[in-house]
Formats: C-alpha cells, sequence, structure tokens
C-alpha cells in the first residue's frame, strides 16, 4: 500500500525532525536499539523501503509523535487514509485520515471494514473501559487532595458555611466514584484485563 510504504514514512521522519530541531545522530539515540545516523538517513532518502512496527514505535518516541503522525498525513484529516471502507472491496473507497487515526488510538471502530467482530467488540470494551479507569482514579486523587485540604483548613481556623456544604459534597462525589471505580475493576477483570492497583 501506497501510503505506508517506506519512502511516505521517511519523508515525515524527515519533516518532524527537521521541526524538533534534531541532528539524525540524536533521533538515532532517542529512538533506541536499531537506530544509527546511516540508518535514518536511508529511512528519510528513501532508500529504505519497509519499516517493522518496532522501528515505527522508535521513530515516533525518538521524534516525541504519535505513531499516527507518521502512518497517516494528519494535515489532510478528511483525506485517504490507505485503509479500505469495506472488506474487501475493489472500488477504491477509503476511511478518512480522521478517522483512521481514532481507530488506531482506540477511540473509535471502523464499522465500515465489514461485519463488526467479536475481537473488535472485546478490544474496543478493554480499552475503553482502562481508559475511563483511568479518568476516573485521577479525578479521584484530586477530590482526595481537596478534602484534605479543606478537613485540615476546618481543624484550624473553620470553613464558612458554603465550604463546608462543598465539603460534603466532594466526600458524596467520592463515595460514588469509588463505587464506579469498584464496577470498572470487576468488569475489566472478567475481560481478562489485570487491573493494577494505583500507587500511592
Amino acid at each position: 500500500m501506497e501510503l505506508f510504504d517506506g519512502p511516505t514514512i521517511g519523508a515525515r521522519v524527515a519533516r518532524y525532525r527537521k521541526m524538533n530541531g534534531q541532528s539524525a545522530e540524536e533521533l538515532a539515540l532517542r529512538a533506541g536499539a536499531g537506530f544509527s545516523r546511516p540508518v535514518i538517513a536511508n529511512i528519510e532518502t528513501g532508500r529504505k523501503k519497509e519499516l517493522s512496527v518496532s522501528q515505527l514505535v522508535g521513530l515516533s518516541v525518538g521524534l516525541g509523535i504519535a505513531p499516527a503522525a507518521l502512518l497517516f498525513d494528519i494535515y489532510k484529516p478528511f483525506g485517504n487514509s490507505g485503509i479500505r471502507r469495506i472488506n474487501g472491496s475493489q472500488d477504491g473507497s477509503y476511511a478518512q485520515v480522521i478517522t483512521a487515526v481514532a481507530w488506531l488510538a482506540g477511540r473509535a471502530t471502523l464499522p465500515e471494514l465489514g461485519d463488526e467482530m467479536a475481537a473488535e467488540t472485546h478490544t474496543q470494551s478493554v480499552l475503553g473501559g482502562t481508559q475511563l479507569l483511568d479518568a476516573e482514579r485521577f479525578q479521584q486523587d484530586a477530590n482526595r487532595d481537596q478534602i484534605a485540604r479543606l478537613q485540615r483548613q476546618m481543624d484550624t481556623t473553620g470553613l464558612p458555611a458554603r465550604e463546608v456544604g462543598w465539603l460534603e459534597y466532594l466526600k458524596d462525589q467520592m463515595q460514588a466514584r469509588e463505587q464506579r471505580i469498584a464496577e470498572l475493576v470487576t468488569q475489566l477483570t472478567a475481560l481478562g484485563v489485570e487491573v493494577s492497583e494505583p500507587s500511592e
């Protein structure tokens, strides 16, 4: 597929490297094992025709960008992504870049690729659930800090009635969020996800 060939991706690597003000040697160091200045040069000039997944990931890390920025022309969000809309179709119909990027990030499915499959449903549940759990835990930590601050203030100098009401509201929200987190953990565990406890 032309849109995903080495020379096309290589041109994007060169673009973002120059945008960063990086030398080829600096990028090679940041990209990790298997990269060197000559390898970066071969990628950017198109002499290297194919890239492995590990190379794509390494380049993305080295450039500080999402892999989607190398795979797709993000400057043409409504352009051709190179991914066919209908499974096995020969009509030249492709998903838009903006849709393909969301799909690659796990934020959306591509139902236009064909019938919904069990793996698609499962992985969406896993990705969506873990993202939601992370967001709930983040907000829980923020609420906990706010409650602790207000509680200290109440214990030392006291709180206005309005602030006392806000403190009670936060405590109620904390309890409700703990219940949602417990439910998400149960759902994700049932899907086979190893749900680690948040670090203190």
